[in-house]
Parts: structure tokens; C-alpha cells; sequence
């Protein structure tokens, strides 16, 4: 039997996400790759992928390229509300 990924709730606020996915969230935003984030937070860069995952399929899509910028796009945008 293959194996199916689990249906995870959509986010609508950078709130709702555990503290560590905020920050790896944050990171990217600031143009930071994936190893410079990994050695910041001082884990594996397979965890930083990991948590990139989950979140790309946790936040709500956006046409603005890959992934990785839709999130960054998503996070500035109640970044910027925020201040």
C-alpha cells in the first residue's frame, strides 16, 4: 500500500505555527539559504528541509514562483502589518 501524506491544516496567520517553524519561516524571508539557516538554529540541514515541507504545505498557495518564495512573500506580508 503507497503511502498517503496526512492532510494538515492551512494557516492563516504566522501565529498559528509552532515557535520553530516561525523561524525557519523567518529566515528564508531574510534571503537566508537553507544551510545558513540550519547552522543558526544550530540543527541538521535535513531538519530545516523538513520543516520547509511542512510549511509549504501548510501555508495557502500562491502563484509567485516556487515554494519557498510564496512562503517569504506570505510571512512579509503580516511582517509588514505587524510593525
Amino acid at each position: 500500500m503507497a503511502h498517503m501524506p496526512r492532510a494538515v491544516a492551512e494557516v492563516t496567520h504566522p501565529d498559528q505555527l509552532p515557535e520553530r517553524q516561525r523561524q525557519v519561516l523567518t529566515l528564508p524571508a531574510e534571503g537566508k539559504t537553507d544551510k545558513a539557516i540550519a547552522h543558526e538554529l544550530g540543527v541538521a540541514l535535513q531538519t530545516v528541509k523538513n520543516h520547509c515541507t511542512l510549511l509549504y504545505r501548510r501555508l495557502p498557495r500562491a502563484d509567485v514562483g516556487s515554494p519557498r518564495t510564496a512562503a517569504a512573500v506570505w510571512y512579509l506580508r503580516f511582517a509588514a502589518v505587524d510593525r
